[in-house]
């Protein structure tokens, strides 16, 4: 953390003659240090949720099941309600509103900016499972050679985090057209204001 704080400033430091061309002249760059603790901060928080998600499985997983490969049949057994942890899917969304609502200072836009992500999130998730299912689908129904059959199961097996990959990336590609499109638009208003 420390590394990637001194390489921010040292971007930061070469950086600067360059972006000063560029941004206009009421702007100034620094990196704020309530910014680098709240990055910090979020970092730790999200490296702990992960870390705990991913061993939590292991609770119910016996070693038997993993010298031979196969999946607990504890787990399979439990209802659906047991599988799911509604506690750590609470939490997250709770911390996510707290942050969303926190920066941009009010409750109600806060929620607002939640649905929206939920709402991407369902968006990007419901069209890789229906990509994944159409491959499937394709790769059984038609001639395609025998290993690039096996590829197309592999990817919509079940277990598989092909989905979760391509959720990640479909909502960096959105993030970036967003601030693409934000950019344009602030132009595009501080060229007619000027």
């Amino acid at each position: 953390m420390v590394r990637a704080i001194i390489l921010s400033l040292g971007l930061l430091k070469i950086g600067q003659p360059y972006l000063v061309a560029i941004l206009p002249a009421d702007v100034g760059l620094a990196i704020n240090p309530i910014s680098a603790i709240k990055t910090i901060v979020i970092a730790l928080i999200l490296t702990l949720l992960i870390a705990q998600r991913g061993l939590s499985a292991l609770n119910m997983t016996k070693p038997a099941t993993l010298l031979n490969q196969g999946a607990s049949t504890q787990t399979q057994n439990l209802p659906w309600y047991r599988r799911v942890p509604l506690l750590w899917y609470g939490l997250v969304l709770a911390g996510l509103y707290a942050f969303f609502a926190y920066e941009v200072g009010s409750l109600s836009l806060g929620a607002q900016l939640l649905g929206g992500l939920i709402g991407f999130v369902a968006i990007f998730w419901l069209l890789a499972r229906g990509w994944l299912w159409l491959l499937a689908k394709l790769a059984s129904n038609t001639k395609v050679s025998w290993m690039q059959r096996i590829a197309i199961h592999n990817l919509a097996r079940k277990g598989n985090q092909s989905a979760l990959f391509f959720v990640t990336l479909s909502l960096s590609v959105a993030v970036l057209t967003l601030i693409t499109t934000l950019n344009h638009s602030i132009n595009t208003v501080y060229q007619c204001l000027s």
